[in-house]
């Protein structure tokens, strides 16, 4: 004898499938996650980035043109591996050769 199985989540769109229980999951709610995950560690990345900044007294701290220039390649490596994964890139076509 076969069982009521739930329906199994289906969606060709990508904006609204159909959950276990019948009950319609918006598409929406990836883009809200990926929103409020992407405020709150952006905000993060910059408070520390500003924190960086307070490095700069030169009455508290000790600090030669090597160590600002380390610091300075570690976060553009960074925003530049961030553009690698995000498939972006700022300079699109300005390395490419044509006559």
């Amino acid at each position: 004898m076969l069982k009521n199985l739930p329906a199994q989540p289906i969606s060709t769109s990508g904006s609204v499938i159909e959950n276990g229980d019948g009950l319609m999951a918006d598409g929406n709610e990836k883009r809200e996650k990926f929103v409020r995950l992407a405020e709150g560690r952006t905000q993060s990345a910059l408070d520390s980035i500003r924190k960086l900044g307070n490095l700069s007294n030169r009455r508290a701290y000790d600090y030669d043109e090597a160590d600002v220039k380390r610091i300075i390649k570690a976060l553009r490596d960074a925003t530049n591996e961030i553009e690698r994964k995000f498939g972006s890139s700022s300079g699109d076509g300005a390395d490419k050769f044509k006559l």
